[in-house]
């Protein structure tokens, strides 16, 4: 996480949708000892101090330590969203239609504001975290499909997808999940990291050209890719380069 980035405009934050289930968490979490953290998570001593530290500071929501979600994340993907030049304009298109995954906070607007953590989905410190959260998440993404022809793009990874289920979406919701690839010596070969960083290109491509139709997905050409129809099938779409 990055808490040193600005945004380039100014935007009204928003507070999280499921207050109470985080506040619950937190109250967990402030009671780890950083010998059970060492010893659940198989983590280093210095990511172990780190974690313990944003633990202890859930109970001081000062201003300089919250920031609006899709700025506080400083990931491969969220690198490449660059929500910190978003402009006023592109913040209220994200608002709109785009949500992260937490395992903290359950569902994030890009703009509601959080704190500085460190939690897995996999955590062993605090297990079950995909039943925790799952009912109410998939509840909250059907409120947000609201119009008659339904389209969720999926650019998340595995690990978090898992929470959705597309049994309790609208009838009508048709799930696409663009699948990133490069042709190497007559391949087709998935390689997590470009993949990522494809994820995080392909959010700020509809963020900019404001995409509310999933046909204009397939002009998606940032770093080479093209929309590759002879391997796209009705939910994976598959977006290819040399």
């Amino acid at each position: 996480m990055n808490f040193e980035k600005k945004p380039l405009v100014e935007i009204k934050t928003s507070q999280a949708c499921f207050v109470e289930k985080t506040r619950v968490l937190k109250e967990r979490l402030v009671q780890i000892s950083f010998v059970e953290l060492m010893e659940k998570e198989k983590i280093s001593f210095k990511i172990a101090q780190e974690t313990i530290q944003a633990f202890q500071s859930f109970a001081l929501p000062e201003p300089h330590k919250v920031r609006p979600a899709a700025m506080a994340y400083s990931g491969i993907v969220f690198n490449k969203i660059d929500a910190q030049n978003f402009s006023q304009q592109q913040w209220m298109f994200a608002t709109k239609t785009l949500r992260i995954f937490s395992a903290l906070y359950g569902l994030l607007s890009p703009s509601d504001e959080i704190q500085a953590y460190r939690l897995d989905m996999s955590s062993k410190i605090v297990p079950k975290l995909y039943d925790y959260w799952k009912e109410d998440i998939n509840k909250k993404l059907c409120s947000l499909l609201t119009s008659e022809q339904y389209t969720l793009v999926n650019l998340a990874s595995k690990e978090f997808f898992k929470l959705v289920n597309p049994s309790l979406l609208p009838q009508n919701t048709q799930v696409i999940t663009p699948i990133f690839q490069q042709e190497i010596r007559g391949k087709m070969i998935t390689n997590s990291l470009y993949a990522k960083q494809a994820r995080g290109l392909m959010t700020r491509f509809i963020i900019e050209n404001e995409i509310t139709d999933p046909e204009y997905l397939k002009a998606f050409d940032m770093d080479g890719y093209f929309f590759n129809v002879h391997l796209t099938n009705k939910n994976n779409w598959f977006f290819t380069r040399n």
